[in-house]
């Protein structure tokens, strides 16, 4: 079995399963651990195909919400900001063992942002 490393790429195997994971953090400076345990995670468990982006700070809620906060100066500004990373799979079996074995919230989306790369882990059978 051979490996390639892919860094800062689009998704370019077909039918990826994408997983959006979201990080629970009291500070909104630093990278959160459980990115980190994630990313162990997913190297110990993983013999297939696989990547993820970096961990990124965003904001959730809905537009209404974020328009007031932003307008307002008071301590509710970093209301609704969240670390979030995904980590795309080529097998779905590999993701779902994700899932089941990471910490933080981890949800399949069918849906992730176009603006973000990944570095992608590729795996292939022989010699090459």
């Amino acid at each position: 079995m051979t490996k390639k490393l892919h860094t800062d790429v689009k998704i370019f195997f077909e039918n990826p399963y994408v997983v959006m994971v979201d990080y629970e953090c009291e500070n909104l400076t630093g990278t959160p651990a459980a990115y980190k345990d994630a990313l162990k995670v997913a190297r110990k468990l993983i013999n297939g195909t696989w990547g993820h982006t970096i961990c990124f700070l965003e904001r959730t809620g809905t537009v209404q919400n974020i328009t007031n906060s932003v307008w307002s100066l008071n301590s509710s500004f970093n209301e609704g900001l969240i670390y979030r990373s995904y980590f795309c799979f080529k097998d779905e079996l590999d993701a779902m063992q994700f899932r089941l074995s990471v910490g933080a919230k981890a949800t399949h989306v069918r849906m992730w942002p176009s603006n973000k790369t990944f570095t992608i882990y590729e795996y292939t059978e022989g010699l090459q």
